[in-house]
């Protein structure tokens, strides 16, 4: 399946436009075989985006998938941007709603995966926290952002936290099968640079 348009091209999509100034609807969820996928809209925190998370993250759906994903553009732990724009003209808030508000829900109920964009250059880091269900209590962040384009090289956060970073152009394989997910970041060169597999 091609993910791009298994993502996107949804009825449960609800933002089409701006209208009159105004951002419609642009997240939504889809199941895809054995996981169940959010998608975000990073560009335009609201009330109505928050309430569709909390319910979406309760739901059966969501709660019975074997593999729960997010996707949203801007990652909640950014490391490298353009200095200037982070310092100067407050860049390094951008999406912070993301990091603040989003990512405990993420956490609390067990969220395996998030995936994002926006920086220009490979990051991935999988980490533990607490849970209250039988599930691993690990959460993996990744950032897939140098498919093309001028690459981020200079850090201007450091969390702490990512395993693996890569500084040039890189694609990304996520292959979901019934009982594993299986994650592999290739180099423009065809080189793999990352792997993990999760087994459930």
């Amino acid at each position: 399946m091609d993910m791009y348009h298994g993502l996107y091209d949804t009825d449960e999509l609800g933002k089409t436009a701006v209208t009159n100034g105004s951002y419609h609807r642009f997240f939504h969820s889809l199941s895809v075989g054995s996981a169940r996928i959010i998608v975000l809209d990073a560009e335009c925190a609201s009330k109505e985006e928050s309430e569709f998370l909390e319910r979406e993250l309760k739901s059966l759906a969501f709660q019975s998938a074997r593999f729960r994903i997010v996707a949203v553009h801007i990652p909640p732990y950014i490391e490298f941007w353009d200095p200037y724009g982070w310092n100067k003209k407050n860049d390094k808030h951008w999406g912070e709603h993301i990091r603040l508000e989003y990512d405990p829900l993420f956490r609390k109920h067990n969220v395996d995966l998030v995936i994002s964009g926006h920086q220009h250059n490979y990051q991935r880091s999988t980490v533990s926290h607490s849970t209250n269900s039988a599930r691993s209590g690990t959460i993996t962040y990744a950032i897939v952002g140098g498919a093309g384009g001028m690459l981020d090289l200079e850090r201007v956060e450091d969390w702490n936290m990512y395993n693996v970073t890569y500084l040039n152009h890189h694609f990304v394989a996520l292959d979901i099968k019934d009982r594993s997910l299986s994650w592999t970041a290739v180099s423009s060169t065809g080189s793999v640079i990352d792997h993990f597999a999760v087994q459930r």
